[in-house]
């Protein structure tokens, strides 16, 4: 093998160990790590069977942006000092970002404003904004209250009493759904009365003591849990089903979609929750990253009945695949 030969191999050779260090290890081009963001997400309630579409939106995109997020619920439903103990914990024990649904947003704004929150924070479930909040991801819910109403009066064109049914004082968003349902059926001249915690003062005196003769009840459930509760009474009950005009509401809960399906529930006012849960985590990755603040975001209402769960327009909002 001549001088020449010698040279052409060993160049040869070379080449090859640095096609191989290229392909196999990082001592000269050094691959670039994926950085995982950690954030908490902390609802109001004890239970998470309302958040099922949420959490799907939530899970997804933590794959598509690479976050690690960490659903918490309450140990006691709607305890606001427990929620506060907990962002305070989430944010010690490293979470880059908190999302909230807040029990009392009172008490969430004393924290900030006493600077103990240093983490970006979105807001679920509040119209309010400010300078610390980096999102609020949130219905109109007045604009809904206002858009069930006008849709219970056009189904029940004959005045009749409406009960509006709340686990507790109306206060957030319940607040502002309450006012808005109530404001169309004052204008239309509906007589209405609140009931807070409506299951313990039973379903069957509250119905059988203020039923109008040929008439029935409208009745409209605030919140999710009494609307839930409302109608498993009215499933189990045909002389309370039977008193009751119209149960009406809101929410995407699979279970409340059982109970429109079955035609326990009348109408529904629904919100596209998976597009919030993924908002809520991609929103708080661009607060981390310092790429944008968002301010309110508000999500799009609609009102459907039994017969538009099917629709496809609604079918993939309601039952999103993962």
């Amino acid at each position: 093998m001549t001088n020449k030969e010698r040279v052409i191999w060993l160049l040869f050779a070379c080449v090859l160990a640095v096609l191989f260090l290229l392909s196999s290890t990082d001592l000269i081009i050094k691959e670039r790590k994926s950085e995982i963001y950690s954030i908490a997400v902390i609802i109001e309630d004890s239970r998470d069977d309302h958040y099922v579409n949420f959490k799907k939106g939530m899970d997804q995109a933590a794959i598509a942006l690479n976050a690690d997020v960490s659903f918490i619920t309450l140990y006691d439903a709607r305890s606001s000092r427990q929620q506060m103990d907990m962002i305070l914990r989430e944010q010690q024990d490293g979470s880059e970002a908190i999302v909230v649904s807040p029990v009392q947003e009172m008490d969430l704004l004393h924290m900030m404003e006493q600077n103990q929150i240093r983490v970006p924070l979105v807001v679920l479930n509040s119209e309010r904004t400010d300078s610390k909040i980096a999102a609020a991801i949130s219905p109109d819910y007045y604009a809904m209250g206002q858009m069930l109403g006008r849709e219970i009066v056009r189904e029940h064109p004959l005045v009749c009493p409406v009960f509006l049914f709340c686990q507790y004082e109306p206060t957030g968003g319940s607040e502002l759904f309450y006012s808005g349902v109530n404001g169309v059926f004052a204008d239309y001249g509906y007589p209405t009365e609140l009931f807070l915690k409506p299951g313990e003062a039973g379903f069957d005196r509250i119905l059988t003591a203020n039923a109008a003769p040929n008439k029935g009840i409208v009745v409209v459930a605030l919140d999710q849990e009494s609307l839930v509760e409302t109608a498993a009474a009215l499933s189990e009950n045909s002389i309370l089903a039977g008193l009751t005009a119209g149960l009406y509401g809101r929410g995407n809960g699979i279970n409340m979609l059982n109970y429109l399906d079955r035609g326990i529930i009348s109408g529904l006012c629904v919100t596209d929750d998976f597009s919030a849960g993924y908002f809520s985590v991609q929103y708080a990755i661009e607060a981390i990253t310092k790429k944008r603040e968002r301010g309110l975001v508000t999500l799009d209402s609609y009102y459907i009945r039994r017969e538009d769960i099917r629709k496809p327009e609604y079918e993939k909002m309601l039952y999103p695949i993962e």
